[in-house]
């Protein structure tokens, strides 16, 4: 009996016993709906921070401008893939119209790469309590804590005039205030911590997230996780 995709509900035909164990996304997903996806990974031309794709450049326009307000303290980004359509459409089946169970294929795409970072806490970053309560779940949350054990220290800070990450263009982002606090937490100096996300755009969340723990005086290294770029 063949496997039915999650994405273009074809069945397909099951896979032996060592692709089941060396490639669970095809598990969930055909080969042609999975060869959509554009790994990052395959492609050498990338920013060395926050892996945005260039012609030959080592470091992206936004990240020299982080280089500027962050001197010596920019953020080393690690993403899965590409923001091409595919994954457009998909964290659109997600977000928007609140379908929990796509947070499966998330999983099986980037498991094994997160699997090879070694942190000693992992940080989610949280979204606005109004969508989740929307969506009955904290979009971010629900997908790496399959793979990893969070550390919840990060509270989202409401907006007096709310407008989604995902509404804004790419200037109206980097202007976006400060959207989190981070508790009281007792960090060894040599404590290392990965942020968590599902898009990197321009970084402005994610360096929101590290200002927040660096505001409660961590000076450990703080680096970040994406899905896409």
């Amino acid at each position: 009996m063949g496997l039915t995709c999650l994405l273009c509900q074809n069945q397909f035909k099951e896979l032996n016993l060592y692709q089941l164990f060396r490639q669970k996304q095809q598990r969930l997903i055909c080969y042609d709906c999975y060869q959509q996806f554009e790994n990052i990974q395959k492609n050498t031309t990338r920013c060395q921070f926050c892996q945005k794709k260039l012609v030959a450049e080592a470091v992206c326009n936004d990240c020299r401008r982080w280089q500027i307000i962050y001197p010596n303290d920019c953020l080393k980004n690690t993403a899965c893939y590409q923001y091409n359509l595919e994954l457009k459409n998909l964290i659109r089946r997600y977000k928007r119209y609140h379908d929990a169970s796509s947070c499966e294929i998330f999983v099986a795409l980037i498991e094994s790469e997160l699997k090879k970072k070694q942190y000693d806490y992992y940080v989610c970053l949280p979204s606005s309590p109004k969508h989740s309560q929307e969506r009955q779940f904290d979009h971010i949350e629900l997908i790496f804590s399959k793979i990893i054990k969070p550390t919840s220290i990060l509270t989202y800070v409401e907006q007096q005039h709310y407008q989604a990450q995902g509404e804004k263009n790419r200037q109206e982002r980097l202007l976006t205030t400060q959207m989190f606090t981070c508790q009281d937490f007792k960090f060894d100096k040599y404590t290392r911590i990965l942020l968590l996300d599902d898009i990197y755009t321009t970084g402005r969340t994610l360096y929101h997230a590290r200002d927040a723990i660096r505001k409660v005086g961590f000076l450990g290294q703080i680096d970040s996780f994406t899905i896409a770029r």
